[in-house]
């Protein structure tokens, strides 16, 4: 039998890990134990401790001395620097990429419409679906490293979304006339418009987030 690249493992290891903290299996300040990853992954310690320091570096887990490695809490200071950045980043995606095609546009649509009838169904869901219209408004960008920078800052803001979102219709149609504003402009050419709209969604969705998160943000650290 083939030996699996031990990059291949850690990388298996690190998406599992991020899947659990995003969903809230992993919640705030719990620990992820290396021994319980490797039996249940079927990976070696080693591959194992390779994802979970990578995850400290990229903002998920912290590592305490003697104490191992654990979840970041959730923070309004933390979701309140995420968005501005990625609506930096998404701005600059959008501006590099072509306008879309008539048929991503249609798909595009496609998406928003399918967003606002998915209002009733799973949190985790909607989510994912409203990131796969965001992936499809970028597809023209050809900009790998920013690709995966927002890849990896969509990442982090799926767990505050996923744990903090209390859509109700008036949020989901809300979302919707975004979407179907960014769109307007595109089709009328109008780049800027199309950004400044993508910008505005990107507060929005920050307002939310903190709006419907109280409960659940770490208290202020005053350190």
């Amino acid at each position: 039998m083939a030996r699996v690249p031990r990059a291949l493992l850690s990388q298996s290891a690190k998406d599992y890990v991020c899947r659990e903290i995003a969903s809230g299996t992993f919640p705030g300040n719990s620990r992820v134990s290396i021994d319980c990853l490797s039996k249940e992954l079927a990976i070696s310690p080693t591959p194992i401790r390779e994802a979970l320091v990578q995850l400290v570096a990229e903002g998920f887990l912290r590592q305490l001395p003697n104490r191992g490695f654990h979840v970041l809490p959730l923070a309004q200071r933390e979701v309140s620097g995420l968005y501005p950045i990625g609506a930096a980043l998404e701005s600059l995606g959008l501006r590099t990429a072509s306008l879309p095609c008539p048929d991503r546009m249609a798909e595009l649509r496609c998406l928003n419409l399918s967003l606002q009838n998915h209002v009733e169904k799973d949190p985790k869901g909607l989510i994912l679906l409203n990131q796969k219209w965001h992936r499809t408004l970028l597809e023209g960008c050809d900009n790998d490293e920013l690709a995966r920078m927002i890849a990896q800052l969509r990442a982090r803001t799926f767990r505050y979304e996923h744990v903090c979102y209390a859509f109700d219709r008036a949020d989901m149609v809300a979302q919707v006339e975004m979407h179907e504003r960014i769109l307007n402009a595109l089709d009328e050419g109008d780049v800027d418009r199309a950004c400044a709209e993508l910008q505005r969604h990107w507060q929005a969705n920050l307002e939310l987030v903190i709006r419907t998160g109280k409960s659940v943000f770490a208290p202020p650290d005053h350190h």
